[in-house]
């Protein structure tokens, strides 16, 4: 017992805890941001502020290289040269956002990012924030591989929060180019003031780094863009594809107003999954009680996922109506079906911690690569002979066949791993 008080202690003062609650009350905000945001402007704009800010999550994962997961690694181990190392990273991640921004730009002006005239003049908008993005990210990555979790998981918060009054209350008054321009302003004020903070010369000609830790860094950044760039495609493919065949666009607002709704019950999800995590790659070592563990944690989670549903289908269509008036009726029979899905997407919520704690992270890259190369004809199918319900349907048989896909697997390998075992012990 004092051995896990001790633990605990010891994660609260490396500041743990606060990038646990600065992440919940980050992703709150973002939820209600959207909400508030979705109250203000019609539905056809709703969609477009989706779909941007879609572009740029992938955007800011092209745009990285893969170096921000890389320095995760590495400057926790190098301490005597983390400086030499977050400049060379800086460098890298500035070409590689500079190059992704620029083919951005490109398809923007080439009208190849949306059938909708107005959604590519905002997207190209809206792009101008894609360097400053990355390099936040990077710069926020940076700090927790320092270990300053506390002090980066507060700045975060409060830089977040700051951005969160500038936007909605600019949006309120000016629209859509004011959300647009104060989003970007806001995410380079951060900028700045976390580069001050750091103190360190981001802009020296001469980088001293030696070639080994180069290739080093370079092997890791590798391995986890692939693994990002498969993991967005997966995520967000169908809802892109949506974008370029579903000509309805005040019907495509009211999906993806329905989208993010569902996408804030991911919240709940990301908690569980931060709770059971450390239970379970705990109980790695004893497969039979690790296996044990993960059902309980299952059950529990689908019961609760359950009464989720149930109070999201009885109650949401009268609480969107009650807050938004018949603004967003259209999207209530979306939101049933999109509702469903991510029920179903609960039942295999704790898959992707059986590969992490085993050891075998490499079969969530071949789980979405098979899931997307199935899912993509056919939402393209669905999408093309039932409009936007399509893409609803499609976010349903998308969660069914990456459960069936990733259930199989996992079980497999846990069968494998229980069969080695009592294999070395006869």
């Amino acid at each position: 017992m004092k051995r896990i008080i001790a633990h605990i202690k010891s994660l609260q003062e490396k500041g743990f805890f606060y990038l646990i609650i600065s992440n919940y009350s980050i992703q709150i905000i973002v939820f209600i941001s959207h909400i508030l945001i979705a109250k203000i402007m019609n539905p056809k704009y709703v969609g477009i502020i989706k779909t941007i800010e879609t572009y740029m999550s992938i955007g800011i994962v092209l745009g990285s290289g893969g170096m921000i997961w890389a320095i995760l690694k590495v400057v926790p181990q190098q301490k005597s040269r983390q400086k030499e190392i977050f400049t060379y990273a800086f460098h890298y991640i500035l070409n590689f956002s500079i190059a992704t921004f620029l083919v951005f730009e490109l398809l923007g002006f080439l009208g190849i990012v949306s059938v909708d005239k107005e959604l590519t003049y905002w997207f190209k908008l809206y792009m101008l924030m894609l360097i400053p993005a990355v390099i936040l990210q990077f710069l926020i990555r940076y700090y927790q591989a320092l270990h300053q979790f506390k002090k980066i998981s507060l700045l975060v918060l409060y830089f977040k929060l700051f951005s969160f009054v500038i936007v909605i209350g600019l949006t309120y008054m000016y629209q859509l180019k004011a959300y647009i321009y104060s989003m970007i302003i806001t995410t380079l004020i951060t900028v700045i003031y976390l580069i001050y903070d750091l103190k360190i010369p981001v802009f020296r000609k001469t980088v001293t780094i030696s070639k080994k830790l180069k290739a080093e860094l370079k092997r890791l950044s590798r391995q986890a863009f692939i693994a990002q760039v498969i993991d967005q495609i997966k995520m967000n493919g169908n809802y892109l594809l949506a974008n370029f065949i579903i000509m309805e666009r005040l019907m495509f607002g009211q999906y993806s107003f329905a989208l993010i709704i569902v996408q804030g019950l991911n919240i709940l999800t990301s908690s569980a999954q931060q709770f059971a995590t450390p239970k379970l790659s705990e109980n790695a070592l004893e497969i039979n009680r690790f296996k044990r563990s993960l059902k309980i944690f299952e059950k529990k989670y689908i019961y609760i996922s359950s009464i989720i549903l149930l109070l999201g289908q009885t109650i949401l269509p009268f609480l969107i109506q009650w807050i938004f008036g018949h603004k967003y009726d259209q999207a209530i029979p979306l939101l049933r079906i999109l509702l469903i899905g991510w029920w179903i997407s609960t039942f295999y919520a704790f898959r992707g911690i059986v590969f992490l704690s085993l050891g075998k992270m490499k079969y969530i890259a071949y789980i979405s690569s098979m899931v997307i190369f199935i899912v993509l004809p056919l939402g393209y199918l669905l999408m093309k002979h039932y409009g936007v319900y399509g893409t609803a349907y499609i976010f349903l048989i998308q969660n069914i066949i990456t459960g069936l896909i990733i259930y199989y697997i996992s079980e497999q390998k846990i069968k494998e791993i229980i069969e080695s075992e009592q294999h070395k012990n006869t």
